[in-house]
């Protein structure tokens, strides 16, 4: 537990329901870890409430709850997770969103479009809807421990509240289904409840090697058949959703053939040419100018702040907005926008992109509304991602190898105080804390793809 705390939570920013985040933490980190491996032990481990967190889905939308638990509960939800990754191994996907992409152009590319028939849709309000009983009795199945059972349940029915709630109104707060979107359980425990509906397509496939070719990404179900097997796909579908106590949901819900548009994943499909989907792309679009709007409106204080250095302060901005269009990479992963869009082979949207950019400048007196010639482009990002991702083009946090370059990145990024002397302890923690938060903003571009 000590380790899943330093490697994991340490360095996190996230504030549940007490306002104590991952460094704050540390002091009592000890004696709370005592504190679980006593109570998960002898079976009376509860959770703190959740912190609500909203997340806007649009005009005319409820808003997806999201619940945050203390640091913690975290620690108690990770060393659950990793318990239902080797308990039920085939339900760990593992597997990016945009691999499937690749998958369906393979399957599309050994069809002819007109004769392909296709099934979208999706489950309505999916982790709200899961059954807890049906859930826990499929756990059951393979999980013997009593205390293990009765901490997954304590889990998924500790409610999300408000930060201001008062005690006395938690029970407003307790929902009698579904499982919290949020926590690391959420998305082994809903793959774990469709398991048998994965299972029973895959077999169709396999029993008949024209049937479907069926791809679920979390509650995205799109379905490849033969224009007279389509309607027996959509009742096999309804069928399985039903007897899981879920539903399709209607507004997302269509049929359509290959050489139509389709989207799926952020990707839009309008075969052979695969691109990005528009309103994916406007997101991206808005999430730039949100920088630009946020040097505008916060440049007199970091003036100030940086001793009226306003080359530093332009650095500092293109070194945020250079990230944002390369993405990144960590260990052995890949982060951004580009990345994700790497099975695209439609490359005019980078450039159209590349020339908003550019032109967001115009709104920059400090660069004398002109682009600078260190602004880096999403076209050449998406080459050097397909062709050359170590080149360093893109910005890698692998190659900060020792203190030295970590502290002359922390410095020109300006988050070192200049008269305060640090030590390599400190630098490592500050790196590690500004190298999170950084890769988690490139993360939210991900996570609002579908």
């Amino acid at each position: 537990m000590n380790k899943i705390y330093e490697e994991k939570f340490k360095y996190n920013t996230t504030k549940g329901i007490d306002r104590i985040n991952g460094s704050q933490f540390e002091k009592q980190a000890q004696s709370q870890i005592q504190v679980i491996h006593d109570k998960c032990l002898s079976g009376t481990y509860k959770f703190s409430p959740y912190l609500e967190l909203l997340k806007s889905k649009g005009r005319g939308k409820p808003p997806r709850v999201i619940a945050i638990p203390t640091v913690r509960d975290r620690i108690v939800l990770y060393i659950l997770k990793e318990l239902l990754f080797k308990v039920f191994p085939e339900c760990v996907h593992r597997q990016l969103a945009n691999t499937y992409i690749v998958e369906i152009i393979k399957v599309l590319n050994n069809k002819k479009h007109s004769e392909v028939a296709i099934f979208r849709t999706d489950i309505k309000n999916f982790y709200g809807s899961i059954n807890r009983e049906k859930l826990i009795c499929k756990l059951e199945e393979r999980i013997p421990s009593i205390k293990i059972i009765k901490l997954i349940q304590r889990a998924i029915e500790t409610p999300a509240v408000p930060q201001n709630y008062r005690k006395k109104d938690k029970g407003k707060y307790i929902e009698g289904k579904g499982v919290p979107q949020g926590l690391s359980i959420s998305n082994i425990l809903a793959s774990i409840y469709l398991a048998e509906l994965d299972q029973e397509m895959k077999e169709m496939k396999e029993m008949d090697s024209s049937g479907y070719d069926y791809f679920r990404y979390v509650d995205d179900i799109i379905v490849f058949t033969d224009n007279s097997q389509v309607n027996n796909a959509e009742n096999l579908l309804k069928e399985k959703i039903n007897s899981l106590d879920l539903k399709l949901n209607e507004d997302k819900t269509d049929t359509a053939t290959g050489d139509k548009r389709f989207e799926y994943l952020g990707y839009r499909f309008e075969l052979p040419k695969v691109t990005v989907r528009i309103a994916t792309v406007e997101r991206f679009i808005h999430s730039v100018a949100a920088k630009f709007s946020r040097y505008i409106y916060t440049r007199q204080r970091k003036i100030n702040k940086y001793n009226n250095d306003i080359d530093k302060l332009k650095n500092i901005f293109m070194m945020d907005l250079n990230e944002k269009i390369t993405g990144a990479i960590s260990e052995k992963r890949r982060y951004g926008w580009v990345f994700y869009f790497i099975a695209v082979n439609d490359i005019s949207v980078f450039y159209k992109l590349d020339k908003i950019i550019a032109s967001f400048f115009n709104r920059l007196d400090d660069f004398d509304k002109v682009p600078p010639p260190n602004l880096k482009k999403l076209s050449r990002t998406f080459y050097e991602a397909k062709h050359n991702h170590q080149g360093g083009y893109i910005h890698n946090y692998n190659s900060y190898q020792n203190v030295n370059q970590k502290r002359e990145f922390l410095s020109q990024l300006g988050e070192l105080d200049p008269d305060k002397p640090y030590s390599e302890e400190d630098i490592n923690d500050i790196f590690e804390r500004v190298k999170r938060r950084n890769l988690s903003e490139l993360e939210e571009d991900d996570a609002h793809l579908s």
